[in-house]
């Protein structure tokens, strides 16, 4: 039992914490379309996606990985107590991938903490083996501010959002998270 615990702990420390210094250290490897292109909506009010970056990068023990790094900064009057961060990945012929979503309790996903007003943070994911995504769309879908209320994204601001940023694309798929399949 204290064994499942142990290996438990480090699997979702693996996982999960994908920090500043990991994120400043993403090499991509050459398993990368050389014009991919990561966009950033920002819709939430009092909070902005500085940063968006992905590529494909050697993992340990030559394994390949899609990295995904995020940053972000509060620029509103309120501490944000979590927010859930969304990423839309599209193939070389404009065709939607997949859509994830990560939500922060805070900081970032190894800082509960609430972000502050002005405090920016960093983060990312991180996913096992090579992904042929060409574009990617990175926006927030929801903050919890520290006086309670919630703010949730309009789906029909948001659709008019991705489409002025992917004016090329005829379609742009359902921009909600996938959901994972349960076995």
């Amino acid at each position: 039992m204290r064994a499942l615990a142990i290996a438990t702990t480090f699997v979702v420390c693996c996982i999960f914490v994908h920090s500043d210094a990991v994120a400043q250290s993403t090499k991509c490897n050459n398993y990368n379309f050389a014009n991919r292109k990561a966009h950033i909506v920002n819709l939430a009010p009092g909070l902005e996606i500085t940063k968006y970056t992905f590529c494909n990068t050697d993992g340990a023990r030559f394994q390949s990985q899609f990295v995904e790094d995020l940053a972000w900064k509060n620029t509103g009057s309120l501490p944000i107590v979590a927010y859930e961060v969304v990423t839309i990945k599209y193939d070389a012929f404009n065709r939607r991938l997949i859509g994830s979503k990560l939500t922060f309790g805070g900081i970032s996903s190894a800082s509960w903490t609430p972000l502050e007003p002005g405090m920016s943070s960093a983060d990312g994911l991180l996913d096992h083996g090579t992904s042929y995504v060409l574009t990617g769309i990175a926006y927030i879908n929801a903050v919890r501010y520290a006086d309670g209320r919630v703010w949730t994204s309009d789906p029909a601001k948001l659709i008019e959002a991705v489409r002025r940023v992917l004016s090329d694309f005829k379609d742009v798929g359902e921009l909600t998270p996938d959901t994972p399949q349960r076995k």
